[in-house]
């Protein structure tokens, strides 16, 4: 491995200590790196440029901070993140996590045009976003919005809920469905919470480490991973990827999860599809998607940017060929 130079060091110094005359590489510029598409090339293009770079700086570069290497012009380098659209042969010729994860970030270049830009900011702190995503289970967004505004109307603080009957909660709620299951619920995951913490806040699980604060929330009471995903997510900030319906829905008929995975695997499996700063974008674009083209019913394939790519659309083309059109099955599993 090659030596940082000394401070101080001659040009000549500089370029026997960098480059040992056992490597025999061409050089490497910015045009060959970003043609390279394999990671272990990619590397070795790397390594060469920065070869090259240390080469032609000079001896008083390294002599701005004692004892450590400075490489300025290496730092204004950016390679370009983007890669050649993903074909159906290229994927083909993809198994397993590789495929998945190719497919994955096809989809969010070819998504976002269509529905971006997305742009990550919290529409409520952790803990109203909790009660929230509990409104929002079995029923319409508008629904929980109608249900939360009218839980805060009547109960101006979380401890006014605590303190109120479960039935007082239903009835503030019932426009939200499922009132009489979801009021003690609420009702018991913020009495637990006051228990815990001594307050009524949930902001410091950002300061945990994701699967911890993934632990915490799922053990409340009527706590899943989805809702874990969407408090972690939309309201911290954090890497925690949600799968409701209409995800779930895409990402198995595009062959981003197997048809047989359950939902509660999925979180695990997409999760890692993306880097994590990525994830808010993932899931909105995938939801849009789902709500606006890929339906469940009866899926506009035509409209569809990831058509291509998609394991489903053979399927759902005979379908729709057919005298009478049913929604397919595929492995015993309805797409």
């Amino acid at each position: 491995i090659p030596r940082c130079p000394r401070p101080g060091s001659s040009p000549s110094e500089v370029n026997r200590e960098i480059r040992p005359s056992s490597i025999k590489r061409p050089a490497a510029t910015a045009s060959r790196l970003s043609s390279v598409m394999t990671l272990p090339l990619k590397r070795n293009a790397l390594f060469d440029l920065v070869l090259l770079i240390l080469k032609d700086i000079r001896a008083q570069n390294y002599a701005a901070v004692p004892g450590r290497c400075t490489l300025a012009p290496l730092l204004e380098y950016r390679p370009p993140m983007t890669s050649p659209q993903l074909t159906a042969d290229g994927l083909a010729a993809l198994r397993g996590t590789a495929r998945r994860n190719a497919l994955a970030g096809e989809a969010m270049h070819r998504l976002e045009p269509l529905y971006g830009p997305v742009v990550w900011a919290p529409r409520f702190n952790a803990l109203e976003e909790l009660i929230f995503t509990v409104l929002t289970q079995h029923t319409s967004d508008s629904n929980a919005e109608v249900a939360y505004k009218s839980l805060r109307k009547q109960f101006p603080t979380w401890m006014d809920v605590i303190e109120a009957g479960p039935a007082e909660i239903a009835e503030s709620i019932r426009h939200g469905g499922l009132a009489d299951q979801k009021a003690p619920r609420i009702r018991e995951m913020l009495r637990i919470i006051l228990e815990r913490t001594g307050r009524l806040e949930l902001e410091f699980l950002a300061s945990m480490p994701l699967e911890e604060a993934r632990a915490w929330l799922i053990s409340l009471p009527g706590v899943g991973k989805k809702t874990t995903g969407i408090v972690l997510n939309f309201a911290l900030g954090m890497p925690a990827m949600p799968v409701d319906t209409h995800i779930y829905r895409v990402a198995r008929r595009l062959g981003l999860i197997g048809l047989k995975t359950n939902v509660d695997d999925a979180h695990d499996i997409m999760e890692v599809q993306i880097p994590p700063d990525d994830i808010f974008r993932y899931h909105i674009l995938l939801i849009t998607h789902g709500r606006q083209i890929c339906k469940a019913q009866r899926p506009l394939c035509g409209e569809c940017p990831l058509a291509d790519l998609c394991a489903a659309k053979p399927v759902f083309e005979k379908a729709f060929d057919a005298l009478k059109y049913r929604r397919p099955v595929r492995g015993g599993q309805t797409l």
